[in-house]
């Protein structure tokens, strides 16, 4: 049992409860070791770190035949798709993990508003997820008899606007020179991935973001007694993870790999100090009965369903095995995994595809349902996936669901998204790449449900339509589980 007290807000991020006398310092941190593989940085155990302390890194790509092939980042993840893994280690015990932290962290950028994404993430982390045009990249005769084409300027169908920032006028990412025809818009000049460093831009990722841990939590590590450490590891050097590759170069992308530009990697840990809080938090820490934290810890299973011949029923059970755990929402990503699934070119291997005949989700747990009727209506999946949040997706239905997109055989005859070009690939192929399915267990109180020694079960029942018979998918599903730790002389203490 916890037997410390609340945090104080001087340990939170948030308003202070009154005004506090604080100091800022940042350190430069290089990695103790740092390879292709992964980097290791050991903390100063003084003061308090700022949870929004930044990694800054940088990677190249190679050029081909003496030419760069003008890579770029994953749009909806940006340089979170270069780390697979990452943890926090405090007396050499994991303190706090995350498993595929690009996918994960696509799904935390799809809430993010296109304000946020054009002036803050896009800079910081690249990516381009505001990037499509509403009206098409075709211009046609405009007939005297047709007043809708003269109302959308000439443009053909898709007319209207998305709710998404956009460019009628299809100007050049890098140029800014407005475009004509079928031309394509190109990666802006600031985001292309070169073989030299000098000429790569370097990306920033907070620590927050990879460490759960550290989501809401300022880290006292002067009251740590053992060493504290973070840990990334790279994920893997191929297309579609770390980077993409335009559609002008596809051909090339086999022969195309990425490097950590390991003298490049640092840590600016921003330490901050309060002279009048520290003593009675120190006294609190080392001699009283120390801190609570309670945090959430993301534990992610896999379930790769294997291909199916023809188009047809298939229902799928997955297994979640959480027992003891205080479970508070469960997601689940559908990656497309083989080869039509890099069609998604713009976004990488960071899909969640929609199944262009629909299917039903339930959980089952305990061996009851969580729903008394298994969901199919796509707009109550949709309500149940913003739950988890707080906060609604913040994109296109059409990149969600292929909701009034394709006829009864599951062939696309309306497309909802314009075939305006971004590194060379149609914006309409996105269609359906966004579908995270999610359900929010935690109560009002934001206490999780505790989970028995039987499996949690994710049932899915879907129907193929002929274009998606014979895919495989990769199911990741992502459960957000309740922690609780104490810090108390000078020790951590996991209690959950």
């Amino acid at each position: 049992m916890a037997s410390g007290r609340g945090l104080p807000s001087v340990l939170r991020t948030q308003t202070y409860e009154r005004p506090v006398q604080q100091d800022i310092t940042t350190d430069i941190l290089y990695p103790v070791s740092i390879n292709q593989k992964q980097a290791k940085w050991i903390l100063d155990r003084k003061g308090v770190l700022d949870s929004n302390s930044a990694i800054i890194l940088r990677q190249t790509c190679n050029q081909v035949g003496g030419v760069d092939m003008d890579c770029y980042l994953p749009t909806s993840t940006g340089i979170l798709g270069a780390i697979s893994r990452a943890y926090l280690t405090i007396g050499g015990r994991r303190v706090s993990n995350l498993e595929s932290v690009g996918h994960w962290a696509t799904w935390k950028r799809l809430h993010w508003s296109d304000e946020y994404k054009t002036g803050v993430a896009n800079v910081k982390q690249g990516g381009a997820d505001v990037f499509c045009g509403s009206a098409s990249r075709t211009v046609s005769a405009i007939a005297p008899a047709d007043p809708t084409k003269i109302n959308a300027r000439g443009f053909d169908a898709p007319y209207g606007a998305l709710g998404r920032v956009s460019d009628e006028f299809c100007k050049d990412g890098a140029t800014g020179v407005m475009q004509a025809g079928l031309t394509d818009t190109s990666t802006p000049a600031g985001q292309v991935l070169t073989h030299l460093r000098e000429t790569t831009p370097e990306w920033s990722i907070t620590l927050s973001q990879i460490i759960p841990f550290l989501k809401g939590l300022q880290l006292p590590l002067f009251a740590m007694r053992e060493e504290v450490a973070i840990v990334v590891e790279w994920n893997e050097n191929i297309f579609g993870h770390r980077f993409c590759v335009p559609a002008a170069n596809l051909a090339s992308q086999n022969a195309i790999f990425s490097e950590i530009s390991t003298r490049d990697v640092y840590l600016c840990a921003d330490y901050l100090f309060f002279p009048n809080q520290l003593e009675l938090l120190t006294q609190e820490m080392m001699t009283g009965g120390g801190y609570d934290i309670p945090y959430d810890e993301i534990q992610v299973v896999e379930n790769t369903e294997p291909a199916v011949a023809g188009a047809g029923q298939r229902a799928f059970d997955t297994q979640l095995a959480l027992g003891g755990k205080k479970v508070k929402a469960v997601i689940m990503q559908q990656q497309q995994v083989d080869a039509a699934g890099l069609s998604y070119a713009n976004i990488g291997r960071y899909n969640s595809i929609a199944l262009r005949l629909g299917q039903s989700m339930n959980l089952f747990i305990d061996s009851q349902p969580f729903y008394s009727k298994d969901i199919t209506n796509q707009s109550l999946m949709l309500q149940e996936a913003n739950q988890v949040e707080g906060i609604p997706l913040q994109l296109c239905d059409y990149r969600w669901s292929w909701t009034n997109q394709v006829d009864a055989a599951g062939a696309i005859s309306k497309p909802g998204l314009s075939d305006r070009l971004y590194n060379g690939y149609a914006n309409s192929d996105e269609a359906g790449t966004a579908q995270f399915l999610a359900i929010k267990m935690e109560n009002a109180m934001g206490q999780g449900r505790r989970i028995s020694n039987l499996p949690m079960i994710w049932k899915r029942q879907a129907t193929l339509a002929g274009a998606q018979a014979g895919d495989q998918f990769k199911l990741r599903f992502f459960c957000i589980t309740q922690r609780l730790c104490n810090i108390s002389n000078g020790i951590v203490h996991t209690i959950e």
